[in-house]
């Protein structure tokens, strides 16, 4: 009895140990915690408090286009190179449909996520982790480059809202047009 009692609580100790391994190492990949439903992936990426999703992928969006010219609201576009697609939504579209992308407990980051990753991860490290992505401009040209750029559920006006953007070198916030395309993360 006493040795089955030392096995049950020696595998505990083991598992226990094993999911420490995944869930509380900073920076660290893991799939222990359901993604969101849109996801690309079911990876999730813990940095610091926070616990991210890979980029997500609306379904609706394949194959979509920006318009050319005139109103670019809840516009949405997928790019596909190398085998990769990318997903690049405008800001409207994010903040319409911001409960959709990222359903409780998960939801669109705020310029206050990303500034909280940046005291967590260095742009290598996302390179390494999240890879890259460019951007898709107004006029519906991807452009897959050395840069990866995420909307924020932040605007600073109708005509401006953050981004967060980083590249093998460097990261952080800034602003541009919400007619842009930029990939979604989700945060909780």
């Amino acid at each position: 009895m006493k040795i089955k009692l030392f096995l049950m609580i020696a595998v505990a100790a083991i598992a226990f140990a094993v999911c420490s391994i995944f869930l509380f190492n900073e920076g660290s990949e893991s799939t222990t915690t359901d993604p969101p439903p849109y996801a690309a992936s079911n990876k999730i990426w813990t940095f610091g408090d926070q616990v991210w999703s890979d980029a997500i992928r609306m379904p609706e969006c394949d194959k979509q286009n920006f318009p050319k010219g005139g109103s670019f609201q809840e516009s949405c576009r997928s790019y596909t190179a190398d085998g990769h697609t990318w997903f690049y939504y405008d800001w409207h579209n994010v903040r319409v449909n911001a409960a959709k992308m990222c359903p409780s407990p998960w939801r669109v980051p705020t310029s206050s996520d990303f500034d909280l990753l940046v005291k967590s991860a260095t742009g290598a490290e996302l390179v390494d982790r999240w890879g890259l992505g460019g951007m898709a401009g107004p006029e519906g040209i991807a452009k897959v480059s050395e840069l990866a750029t995420y909307w924020t559920i932040s605007a600073d006006n109708a005509h401006l809202a953050v981004f967060f953007a980083y590249t093998r070198e460097d990261r952080g916030l800034e602003y541009f047009t919400t007619a842009a395309g930029f990939q979604v993360r989700c945060v909780k």
